[in-house]
């Protein structure tokens, strides 16, 4: 299941990812729905953060994360330090030994629309579920990022950015095809839902941390967008030089959503 990650594995990489872990995971929290003494594994755990939370928040549970990159892993290693409830795997999710039926809950985040093998990896999850246990997926789908009053030339470069991710492996747009990769996986009863992501310049320092975190995604594929030619380089840094600007100094609406399945394996 090899393809090349669009966001790198750089330690700037990974002090976003950081941040996004801080504003996002309490909401995919609640969706989990876990309790203690739950048996949870965490396809793609990255560098832990989302594991490390889990295991703090309730008792007993029992973790296994897998990661393939090395860095995330080392990462992930060091923030669960001493935490025995945790068991982390450097590993490629379709090459795992993990068994069938066992865990109550199986999730990923971020991470279908990295692999090429998506419907793979849903099956994947399902087999190491075990019955009346549940998968969890959240996804990207960046073609619903929406900024008022509108960023000029911001569209033209999302456009872009998104076919990069295409042409290096993944799927920007893997958010919408949820439900219809779990039918082809042979699951049934699929729970869709949005998590929206809206930020206004009411509140000024989650504005600026949604905003930055958005900003850095660019500024991270900037050298691969200009050397593959996807994108004129002055419309590009005008459209960071107001982002920039709005995380100074926020400045109306940004509106965004997770796109989010739930199923109970019969």
């Amino acid at each position: 299941m090899k393809n090349e990650y669009i966001h790198g594995v750089s330690k700037k990489e990974q002090a976003r990812l950081s941040k996004l872990n801080d504003i996002t995971n309490q909401s995919f929290i609640e969706y989990l729905e876990i309790s203690a003494g739950m048996k949870v594994c965490d396809l793609g755990c990255g560098m832990g953060n989302l594991i490390n939370a889990l295991d703090y928040k309730y008792s007993n549970l029992e973790l296994v994360g897998i990661e393939i990159a090395k860095e995330q892993f080392d990462v992930a290693k060091e923030i669960n330090e001493g935490r025995p409830n945790i068991e982390l795997i450097n590993s490629d999710i379709l090459e795992n030994t993990l068994p069938s039926n066992y865990f109550d809950v199986t999730y990923c985040r971020y991470l279908l629309e990295h692999v090429q093998a998506p419907i793979e990896v849903i099956k994947e999850m399902v087999r190491i579920t075990k019955l009346g246990g549940k998968i969890v997926v959240q996804e990207n789908d960046l073609d619903n990022i929406i900024y008022y009053p509108t960023i000029e030339g911001h569209r033209e470069v999302i456009t872009q950015l998104c076919n990069l991710q295409i042409q290096m492996g993944g799927d920007p747009y893997i958010g919408r095809k949820l439900y219809s990769f779990f039918k082809e996986a042979n699951v049934k009863n699929i729970t869709l839902e949005y998590a929206p992501e809206i930020y206004t310049d009411e509140i000024p320092h989650e504005y600026s941390l949604w905003v930055s975190n958005s900003l850095s995604i660019l500024m991270g594929a900037k050298e691969e967008l200009l050397a593959r030619n996807l994108v004129d380089e002055t419309l590009f840094q005008k459209v960071c030089e107001e982002m920039k600007r709005r995380i100074d100094k926020p400045e109306g609406v940004s509106l965004f959503h997770w796109n989010r399945a739930k199923v109970i394996k019969e």
